[in-house]
């Protein structure tokens, strides 16, 4: 239910809504976020134009591999 709402709010360019729900998620969750997550968190962050977006969207692409829908999100922000 999280990806198809944070989603959503990627294709309404919903930006700080987006990174505050992640940061909120990153809180409370026990583990790790999943590529796609952290990639919307870096999509939301390079949409603001916020310089730590490159850090974040660094850190996925080193985890996510070839992940299509992760790589497409981060193309997305740029």
């Amino acid at each position: 239910m999280a990806h198809l709402y944070l989603s959503a709010l990627r294709f309404d360019f919903r930006g700080l809504t987006l990174q505050r729900l992640v940061e909120q998620l990153a809180q409370t969750a026990r583990q790790p976020l999943d590529c796609y997550t952290r990639a919307l968190y870096a999509f939301a962050l390079l949409g603001q134009s916020r310089p730590e977006g490159l850090m974040v969207m660094d850190e996925v692409l080193a985890s996510a591999e070839e992940h299509p829908k992760s790589l497409h999100v981060l193309l997305h922000g740029l």
